[in-house]
């Protein structure tokens, strides 16, 4: 097994990843399938109030074992009213008004089991993919292809399938889309999906038709304002205030999106420090670290805030 550590390309390829195909009318079957998988958005958070999977993934394998048909277990697609024989075999049968949500939490409860890992408390988009691809099967590691079951309906899936155990066909296409596009399509719908990126969070959803501020109006130069007068209620306002307004930057898509994740990086951790001191000054602390923090702060954030002139490089010296 290809373990999430050993596998940390994911994040690339969802960056890189756009909804199209060429063989498919992709964006519309996308749109069309993510709100198929809403209309049950229901009964797939009773499954991730038992078993911690996200909604939206268990949603996202159901269409691609099952076709979102609630009369088979989520593990393989077979009926629910049988023991079932393929992959898991042996599982079931589930009966009842609860039969699919009992056989979802069983196949997800079993696939745990079989990674020999927990279920993480906060869910990754690349941990989400990677464990979509183990839970159908890493074959196509080992080929160097993209699997279908992530990445079809996608720009970075270019055919090649799986027509049964080991047994590969690189010119065949997968006629259902992937977790990845089906997800894209999903969070443009639902806008209150929250997807984790490994190295900070982001809300991923449609960005607020805005650009960075350039006046004193700025919530990040109203938060150094704030700073400024020391009035500790409104530093801690102002900040986590200013914190939000960077986060929701970081989806634009471009160069300020670009400027804005790192930006949040790199400010985040001064921003927790500033709340420390204001802390601390409140409580009848020292005061002067407070000026050193306003400076670094400044430093950080200046550059978005009021972006340098570009400078003009010179050209290279011909060769000789």
């Amino acid at each position: 097994m290809i373990t999430f550590a050993q596998a940390p390309g994911y994040g690339h390829l969802w960056d890189t990843a756009t909804i199209g195909s060429t063989h498919v009318d992709a964006p519309s079957l996308a749109k069309k399938t993510a709100e198929r998988g809403m209309l049950h958005k229901d009964v797939y958070q009773r499954v991730e109030a038992a078993t911690g999977v996200p909604w939206w993934v268990v949603a996202a394998i159901h269409y691609r074992e099952a076709d979102f048909n609630f009369g088979s277990y989520l593990g393989n697609g077979q009926s629910l009213a049988h023991r079932t024989t393929l992959v898991p075999a042996g599982r079931g049968p589930f009966t009842g008004p609860d039969a699919f949500v009992d056989g979802a939490i069983d196949a997800l409860r079993l696939e745990f089991k079989s990674l020999g890992i927990a279920v993480p408390k906060v869910w990754s988009i690349e941990f989400a993919l990677w464990f979509v691809e183990a839970f159908n099967g890493q074959g196509y590691f080992h080929l160097n292809v993209n699997s279908p079951y992530v990445w079809n309906w996608t720009s970075l899936y270019g055919g090649g399938k799986y027509k049964g155990d080991h047994d590969f066909d690189r010119s065949m296409w997968d006629v259902q889309g992937g977790c990845a596009a089906i997800w894209k399509a999903l969070i443009v719908l639902d806008h209150t999906i929250v997807l984790t990126r490994e190295n900070a969070p982001i809300i991923l959803k449609e960005p607020p038709v805005t650009t960075p501020a350039t006046t004193s109006t700025s919530p990040v130069l109203s938060a150094i304002a704030a700073l400024g007068s020391m009035n500790y209620a409104e530093v801690e306002a102002s900040v986590k205030q200013a914190d939000k307004w960077i986060g929701m930057m970081t989806v634009i898509p471009g160069p300020v999106g670009q400027a804005a994740t790192v930006i949040h990086a790199e400010v985040d951790p001064l921003f927790e420090a500033v709340l420390e001191i204001g802390a601390q000054t409140q409580a009848g602390g020292d005061p002067s670290k407070i000026p050193q923090m306003l400076g670094a702060l400044m430093h950080q954030v200046g550059n978005f805030i009021h972006p340098p002139s570009a400078v003009p490089v010179p050209p290279a010296a011909p060769a000789k």
